[in-house]
């Protein structure tokens, strides 16, 4: 049991002492007020008689209740305006706090649990806060929410080095469609938005105007400060830059390719879209703390124009999963079969992990989650596999898609002036070149000596490539021939 302090001892004292004094003095205070007012009463009433001087002692009453009144409301007024500060014994101290309050019994403070409780309810209150924080300085759009990334390790971290550590100004992840680039990137920003004061995710799939986009990432990193943008594209761009300097900002584009003009060579902006370009060149030439990262089926000529594997602006090419991955997300499926299948069904796509999820869940319904029987009886390249394939290659101008033809047909890495040869139409090679740029994903290995190849999952559209270019022979090109 704890005992009281000396000063708690003697301040108790203090004021058991104190308190029949003051009752005293209160009572008979009250008791000579009493005994004057009955004393003026008798006076009154003989000198004046009953009836006058009832009278004169209603007025006196009132007179005196008024002014009682009055002095209590000053007295009042001066305690509001003026208000008395506490006392040292009366001031909230941790050690006045703690005595005020209940007991704690000893042996439940020993148990394993009761400091646990005490640290997640202080972990709580400051999860509310930091979740109040995130809502005020991240804007994450459409970015979706990634379950599980497979592989990939090697990609992320490469892109935390430059984003974190090398401070990139504009990095663009690029790859065929559903190759995982919005998953990948998603994953990375998730892991390192901590570094960022500000974060701001739009998807550019519906192809929404650039003035739009401005308006919306202004109003995030300015705090709602700005009300209306400035006139003129250039000075929106520079009031946004402004901002890139003053904070750590990371803006994301998913999809540029949307923007991006298709059926012709790489690199022509939509009518009406330009102003990305401008937008995605300041920010990448441009002197600040921030960084633009973006997702593409297709490289923007100003991260052509800018990247290098020691400056600020930097691209990432996604190629297929490795088999481990790639079996990873069939095995989550629930699919059955020998190791052979399992490779076998991995190589036709390629590991394009869209692709593999899509085959998969068609298994699943259709051969009872049974590779061997899909690979006796299914169509490999089904709809929903066709229609991502052919996503991309209505992209490619006649003059891509023709290298893509050829690079099926040949099936094997090839030399540059090799398949400048095999195409009938004759093509300048810096034409092809500039053509092979748009398809690298799936027509270049650059580390094979600048050879050329097709990327297995490709190959599914090989047939349907061959129609349209006979139909374009029957039309009168060389192509009827083939």
């Amino acid at each position: 049991m704890q005992l009281p302090s000396p000063d708690a001892r003697s301040n108790t004292q203090h004021k058991s002492k104190r308190f029949p004094w003051m009752a005293v003095i209160i009572i008979s205070g009250t008791l000579i007020v009493i005994l004057a007012f009955f004393v003026v009463t008798l006076l009154i009433l003989n000198s004046q008689g009953t009836t006058q001087g009832i009278n004169t002692l209603t007025i006196l009453s009132i007179v005196v209740g008024f002014v009682i009144g009055v002095l209590s409301l000053l007295i009042s007024f001066l305690q509001w305006h003026h208000p008395k500060g506490a006392s040292a014994s009366e001031k909230l101290t941790p050690a006045s706090f703690l005595q005020t309050l209940p007991p704690i019994d000893r042996e439940h403070t020993q148990s394993p649990g009761f400091f646990k409780d005490l640290r997640q309810g202080h972990k709580k209150n400051i999860a509310l806060t930091s979740t109040n924080q995130e809502n005020r300085h991240f804007d994450w759009g459409e970015a979706p929410h990634v379950d599980r990334l497979y592989g990939r390790n090697r990609e992320l971290t490469t892109l935390k080095q430059w984003l974190v550590d090398d401070r990139c100004r504009l990095v663009a992840i690029l790859g065929m469609g559903g190759i995982g680039k919005t998953g990948l990137a998603a994953t990375v920003v998730d892991q390192i938005k901590e570094h960022y004061d500000y974060v701001f995710w739009r998807s550019l799939y519906n192809a929404p105007p650039l003035e739009s986009i401005l308006q919306e990432c202004i109003q995030l990193v300015s705090a709602q400060t700005v009300s209306a943008l400035p006139t003129g594209l250039d000075h929106q761009i520079t009031l946004l830059l402004e901002y890139f300097q003053a904070y750590r900002c990371l803006l994301i584009l998913d999809n540029v390719e949307s923007i991006l003009q298709g059926r012709s060579l790489a690199g022509h902006y939509r009518e009406g879209y330009e102003g990305y370009s401008w937008l995605i060149q300041r920010i990448g030439e441009s002197k600040h703390q921030s960084c633009l990262l973006i997702t593409s089926r297709e490289k923007p000529p100003e991260v052509a124009l800018l990247e290098g594997e020691t400056l600020a602006t930097r691209s990432l090419h996604l190629g297929g999963l490795k088999l481990a991955d790639g079996l990873g997300i069939l095995k989550d499926k629930g699919l059955q079969g020998t190791q052979d299948n399992w490779e076998v069904l991995f190589t036709h796509y390629g590991g394009n992990p869209l692709a593999l999820k899509l085959v998969a869940q068609v298994i699943r319904e259709v051969f009872g989650s049974t590779i061997t029987a899909f690979l006796q009886d299914g169509e490999l390249f089904f709809r929903d596999v066709r229609d991502v394939l052919e996503q991309q290659m209505r992209r490619l101008s006649i003059r891509e898609e023709e290298i893509v033809y050829w690079l099926a047909i040949e099936r094997e890495s090839i030399m540059l002036s090799d398949l400048q040869e095999d195409i009938v139409h004759p093509m300048p090679k810096g034409e092809l070149q500039e053509s092979r740029e748009f398809s690298q994903e799936a027509t270049t290995d650059r580390n094979k000596c600048n050879r050329c190849h097709f990327a297995p999952c490709n190959y599914g559209i090989s047939d349907r490539s061959l129609c349209r270019q006979g139909e374009r022979g029957d039309q009168g090109g060389e192509f009827g021939a083939l």
